[in-house]
C-alpha cells in the first residue's frame, strides 16, 4: 500500500491528511457539487483538478476509488463544496459554476495508476506516488512532487518547483521569478527557464537545458547533456558523463570526472578538477583552467587564458589576449597572436613532443631544474635569452639550440616573432579567482 504519512518538502502528508480524509467519508454518488465524497472509478484512469483555490493535496492509493474533502480556509473550518464531473476516463474537480470558490484546502486520494493533471492559480499543490503520467500548471503557485514512477510534466511561473525521487522522465519550465529545486531523479530531465533559479542534485538521466537569465546550479549529474544559456549564470560540480556548454555568461565547474565541451561568447569560465578532456570554443570570454588530468583543446579569440597543474596534454590557440600554461606536466602546443605568453613545465615526461608558436608577441619558457629534453628556439624579429646553465644564449641571438639534461627526446621547438626567454624554475601559481 502507498505510504501516505512521507513528508513532501517541508509540508508533512500525514498532518494534512490527519485533518481531513477520515476512513468515514461517506460513500457518493459523482456528480453535482459536493464538500466530500468516496466512489469507485472503474473506467476512469485520470483526475483533473482544475481552478480549485488554495491548497491542493493529491496522494496515490492502491484500490480503485477515488476519496476527496474539502474545506474552508477560515476559522470554521466548514465545508466547500466542489464540482465533480465523472466522464468516461476522466474525473474532474472544479469550482462551481454559479459561485466564487473561496480559498481552502482539497485533499484527493487516487488509484496509483492514474494519470494527474492540476491546474493552479496561486496557492500549493502536492503530488505523491503516481504511476502515471503527472501534469502542473501553477501560476504564482508553491508546487512540491515526491514519489512518482511514471512521467511528469510540470510548468510554473512565478512560483516554486520542487521534485524529489522520481522514477519518470521530467519536462520542466519556468517562468520568471521562478525557483527550482531536484533531488534524486532517475530519468532524464528537459529544463527550460525564464529568469529563474534552479539547482538539480542527482541526476541519473540526461539532462537538456534552455536557461535565459537567472542562475543554476547542477550538482551530481552521471550522464552529461546539452546545456544552452543566455545571460544565466552555471556552476557545476561533480558532474560525469558528456557535457556541452553554449554560454555568454559566467561557467564554474569542479570536481568532474567528464568530457566537457564549452562554446563560449563573452562570460567567463573558470574550472577546478576534471579527470576528463575539456574542450574550449570562445569568443571574448576568460578563460582559467586548473587541474585538468585529460587533454585540454582550447581556441579563444579576444581575452587572456590560464591553464595550471594541468597532467594531460595542452592544446592552445590563442588570438588577442595572453596566454599563462603554469605547472604543465604534459605536452604543449601552443599558437598565440597579439598576445604574451608563458609556458612553464613543472615536469617533462614521457615522449611527446612541443611546439611553441608566437605571433607579434613575447614568449617566455621555464623549464624544471631535472629537465631532460632537446630545446631549439628561434625569433625572426626579436632576440632570444637563457639563463639555462647548460643552453646559453650569445647577445643578440635569434636562434638557439641544445640539450637540457642528458635526453634527445622529447623535442621542445619555439618560433617567434617577438622576443623569446628562457628560464629554469616554474613560476609562483596565478592567484585563485
Amino acid at each position: 500500500m502507498v505510504d501516505l504519512t512521507r513528508t513532501l518538502g517541508g509540508l508533512g502528508i500525514a498532518a494534512l491528511l490527519a485533518q481531513g480524509i477520515a476512513a468515514q467519508t461517506p460513500a457518493v454518488k459523482p456528480g453535482g457539487d459536493k464538500a466530500t465524497g468516496l466512489f469507485p472509478v472503474t473506467t476512469q484512469s485520470s483526475l483533473v483538478i482544475r481552478g480549485v483555490p488554495g491548497q491542493i493535496v493529491v496522494t496515490a492509493k492502491p484500490t480503485r476509488e477515488l476519496r476527496f474533502t474539502s474545506k474552508a480556509k477560515d476559522k470554521s473550518g466548514g465545508e466547500r463544496p466542489i464540482t465533480v464531473a465523472l466522464g468516461e476516463t476522466t474525473v474532474t474537480l472544479s469550482p462551481p459554476p454559479s459561485a466564487a470558490l473561496p480559498d481552502g484546502i482539497l485533499r484527493v486520494e487516487a488509484p496509483v495508476s492514474f494519470s494527474v493533471r492540476v491546474e493552479a492559480q496561486g496557492g500549493t499543490v502536492a503530488v505523491d506516488g503516481f504511476a502515471g503520467a503527472v501534469g502542473i500548471v501553477g501560476k504564482g503557485t508553491v508546487v512540491r512532487v515526491q514519489a512518482l514512477t511514471g512521467p511528469l510534466d510540470a510548468g510554473v511561473e512565478g512560483g516554486s518547483l520542487s521534485l524529489t525521487n522520481l522514477g519518470g522522465a521530467v519536462i520542466a519550465r519556468l517562468g520568471a521569478t521562478s525557483t527550482f529545486s531536484a533531488t534524486d531523479l532517475r530519468a532524464g530531465l528537459d529544463l527550460n527557464s525564464r529568469d529563474a533559479t534552479f539547482k538539480v542534485q542527482g541526476l541519473s538521466g540526461a539532462f537538456r537545458l534552455d536557461a535565459h537569465g537567472g542562475s543554476g546550479e547542477l550538482t551530481g549529474l552521471t550522464t552529461g547533456g546539452d546545456l544552452r544559456l543566455s545571460e544565466s549564470t552555471l556552476r557545476l560540480t561533480g558532474g560525469k558523463g558528456d557535457l556541452t556548454v553554449t554560454s555568454n555568461a559566467s561557467v564554474q565547474f569542479s570536481s568532474m570526472t567528464a568530457s566537457m565541451r564549452f562554446e563560449m561568447e563573452g562570460g567567463t569560465l573558470y574550472g577546478r578538477g576534471n579527470q576528463g578532456s575539456v574542450t574550449v570554443r570562445a569568443r571574448r570570454t576568460d578563460v582559467k583552467l586548473e587541474a585538468i588530468t585529460g587533454e585540454v583543446d582550447l581556441d579563444t579569440t579576444g581575452a587572456g587564458v590560464v591553464v595550471q597543474r594541468n597532467t594531460g596534454p595542452v592544446t592552445a590557440v590563442v588570438y588577442g589576449g595572453d596566454a599563462q600554461l603554469l605547472e604543465i606536466q604534459g605536452a604543449v602546443h601552443l599558437d598565440i597572436g597579439g598576445g604574451n605568453a608563458e609556458v612553464a613545465w613543472a615536469a617533462i615526461t614521457g615522449d611527446k613532443d612541443s611546439l611553441l608558436k608566437s605571433n607579434n608577441g613575447d614568449l617566455t619558457v621555464r623549464f624544471p631544474a631535472n629537465a631532460s629534453c632537446r630545446v631549439t628556439a628561434r625569433s625572426s624579429s626579436g632576440k632570444i635569452t637563457s639563463d639555462l646553465p647548460t643552453l646559453k644564449a650569445p647577445a643578440d641571438a635569434t636562434e638557439v639550440q641544445g640539450a637540457l639534461g642528458q635526453g634527445q627526446q622529447p623535442k621542445i621547438e619555439i618560433e617567434a616573432e617577438g622576443n623569446v626567454h628562457l628560464s629554469s624554475g616554474a613560476k609562483s601559481p596565478a592567484a585563485p579567482s
